[in-house]
């Protein structure tokens, strides 16, 4: 993660681009320029990047329940094999579509808030770990830029998703809550639902009940309410993780922000954001079914985070430079490669 210290050249150039044209060329060459320093990793740097290597070699190799990984492989693999066109395009993937969902988003904070996202955990573990969900997820956020104006490809992108990873199956519920007006009130109540220890009975009648209704979802939820009832998969706790998301929904509160960003898309981005969070809390016995949910909230956080400060501070970008500066030296330092500080849980449950 060291080269990460490249990036602190890059986080001063903004200050000198305030056309959107410019905004654009940059952002462009920052994603292009991210995209190839995670390219350039060797084959054993990563977790289950390495096993999707292996996928992307023989389709036999491991079995997948959605055929769009298969599909996008098979269109990758007709130029070349090599881990390094593999690496490319696999980043090139992630890092643009979070780049092109930020632009679309809010053009005034897309820059930082990419350059906060860089800076966190979640963007190293969906290039070196979790690949496939993390595509999924964008990949929803990516089709809810069009449930306002053209619902019908929304819900084609949205089935895409789902071809790629079944987590995206939450953004057909987050399609159906969209449409109720948003209390801010619902903010401080889903903050300290977060801090509840829901137990594993509540996960595993709701894993049960969900599995009837949606076969598709029956044979990993009876796993992972198999594994939890064994004591073979761990609760999920709170950390450094979780904190930037809890924050931006306390600020969210406290401030009374109303988001740009949201308020454009209907508030769809807002619900995607605090659905995420509450449905995440209720699977809380099982952390990989709590990851595999609140990403959609840490994709969207670096975003909603740069909006509040940007209107609560008055446009005072200094104050963003010297956030993501901070956030980088944790996620180097202590978050790092070495991880020599331990994980500090402030509740387990």
């Amino acid at each position: 993660m060291y080269f990460l210290l490249m990036f602190l050249p890059l986080s001063l150039l903004p200050l000198a681009y305030d056309r959107i044209v410019s905004k654009f060329a940059f952002l462009c060459f920052s994603s292009v320029f991210v995209a190839f320093i995670f390219a350039i990793r060797g084959e054993n740097y990563g977790l289950d990047i390495t096993t999707y290597y292996q996928i992307f070699l023989d389709k036999n190799y491991y079995l997948l329940d959605e055929p769009g990984l298969t599909v996008i492989n098979l269109l990758i693999s007709f130029i070349s094999k090599e881990y390094f066109w593999f690496s490319i395009i696999y980043s090139s993937i992630l890092t643009f579509l979070c780049s092109h969902l930020y632009w679309k988003l809010n053009r005034k904070v897309a820059l930082f808030s990419f350059f906060i996202l860089i800076s966190n955990y979640i963007f190293f573990q969906m290039q070196l770990n979790i690949y496939r969900q993390g595509l999924a997820s964008l990949i929803v956020l990516t089709a809810f830029l069009f449930y306002q104006k053209k619902l019908f490809l929304s819900l084609f992108i949205l089935i895409c998703a789902c071809l790629i990873h079944k987590a995206a199956l939450i953004g057909g519920v987050i399609i159906l809550v969209a449409r109720i007006p948003l209390n801010r009130h619902v903010f401080i109540l889903l903050f300290f639902f977060s801090f509840i220890p829901f137990g594993d009975s509540l996960f595993i009648f709701i894993a049960k009940y969900i599995s009837n209704i949606i076969p598709i979802l029956s044979y990993s939820l009876t796993e992972y309410a198999r594994l939890s009832q064994e004591g073979l998969m761990d609760a999920s706790g709170f950390d450094h993780r979780n904190l930037p998301v809890l924050a931006t929904l306390f600020l969210l509160w406290y401030w009374k922000i109303e988001l740009p960003s949201s308020m454009r898309y209907g508030n769809v981005f807002l619900w995607t954001f605090i659905l995420s969070v509450f449905f995440a809390s209720i699977f809380s016995s099982n952390v990989l079914v709590y990851d595999r949910i609140i990403l959609f909230a840490q994709i969207l956080q670096p975003l909603f985070f740069c909006e509040i400060l940007y209107i609560k501070f008055k446009q005072q970008k200094l104050i963003l430079h010297l956030f993501f500066l901070l956030q980088l030296v944790f996620t180097l330092l202590i978050w790092g490669p070495r991880n020599f500080v331990p994980e500090i849980s402030f509740l387990s449950l």
